[in-house]
Order: structure tokens, then sequence, then C-alpha cells
């Protein structure tokens, strides 16, 4: 199942002491799959194919605050075998159109 995360409202304003942060990182993976802090332009959507983390901190702000909202789809993704027997299905429908034409 595949989850897609969009942030369609960010605000990550600068810190006095630290950083605002919003990290995804799958289940038993050392990697984080999007991390971002206030210093960097965030994407507003990811898509992620397994188990994850939503991780999000917060700091003392110079002005304004710290806002995010999340919207989170999930979508059974579509098995691969799938894709390939359509894809061998319809070369043949195709060589078959072609043979009798």
């Amino acid at each position: 199942m595949d989850a897609q995360l969009m942030f369609p409202t960010l605000d990550q304003p600068e810190c006095t002491n630290g950083h605002t942060s919003i990290s995804v990182q799958r289940f038993n993976s050392p990697e984080e799959d999007y991390s971002r802090t206030e210093e960097e332009v965030a994407d507003n959507q990811i898509t992620v194919s397994e188990s994850f983390y939503l991780n999000m901190s917060n700091c003392m702000v110079n002005s304004k605050d710290f806002r995010v909202v999340t919207q989170i789809t999930l979508q059974k993704s579509i098995s691969r075998y799938l894709i390939i027997i359509l894809a061998v299905v319809a070369a043949l429908l195709v060589i078959f159109i072609i043979l009798l034409v």
C-alpha cells in the first residue's frame, strides 16, 4: 500500500535556537526519505511505499508559529505482475490485429 503525503500548508519560521523540522522515515530504514528544516525549500508532496514514521519538531521561534497541515492518502499499489501480464496481453492483441489485417 502506498501513502501519498501532501503538505498544502507549511509555515516553518526561523528559530532563535535549533530548527523546526519535518521528516519521513520508513520502518527499519536508517535513512530518511524526506527531511526539511526551515532553511530549506520543502517539497509539498512525497509518496512512501512502506510503513513509515512522520516526525515534526518545533523550536523557540523569533516570530510567527510553526504551522503544518498534512494530508495523507492511502492507495493500494498495483502489482508489478499485473502490469506485466496486461502489457503482454496488449502486445499479443496488437500482433493478432496486425495478422488479421
